[in-house]
């Protein structure tokens, strides 16, 4: 189960939650990433897929419509919720209970910002382990949003 649950989390790019301590002072940019990433990551683990939509590039609706294998990229308004909804309800329900109890346990660790890309290190425990997950986070026009797993497998 654990295998699946982190294929779950990697296949939906990023779906932990949490804020972790930070070793030091974070700058203002870690502080709008860290803050981009509890907020989706809240909105997904609370079922609220509109908002959860809100906090996606482009690039991520883009791979979630093809990973939701809807028949069409319906990326407007209405598309991406029903398309984010479809992915975290192919986990079964047992799997998908446990995944939405990881994610409001879940840390945002160490976060890396280089120009307008920031890489944030998620951590969840399960079954007694802790696994970690980057997510790659892009700004656009001001406003930090979720990108993308950097992992090539999700």
């Amino acid at each position: 189960m654990a295998r699946r649950l982190t294929s779950a989390l990697a296949a939906t790019a990023v779906l932990l939650a949490g804020c972790g301590a930070a070793k030091h002072k974070p700058t203002a940019t870690e502080t709008a990433v860290r803050t981009t990433l509890q907020a989706y990551l809240t909105s997904f683990s609370h079922r609220d897929y509109d908002a959860a939509c809100a906090w996606l590039t482009h690039r991520a609706k883009v791979r979630i419509a093809r990973r939701s294998r809807a028949p069409t990229l319906n990326l407007n308004k209405a598309g991406c919720p029903a398309q984010l909804a479809a992915l975290a309800d192919a986990v079964p329900g047992q799997q998908r209970g446990a995944l939405l109890e990881v994610l409001s346990g879940s840390k945002i660790g160490a976060i890396t910002v280089q120009g307008a890309r920031a890489v944030a290190s998620l951590e969840a425990t399960f079954g007694g382990r802790t696994q970690s997950q980057p997510v790659e986070l892009r700004r656009a026009a001001g406003t930090w949003l979720v990108d993308a797993s950097p992992n090539p497998t999700s």
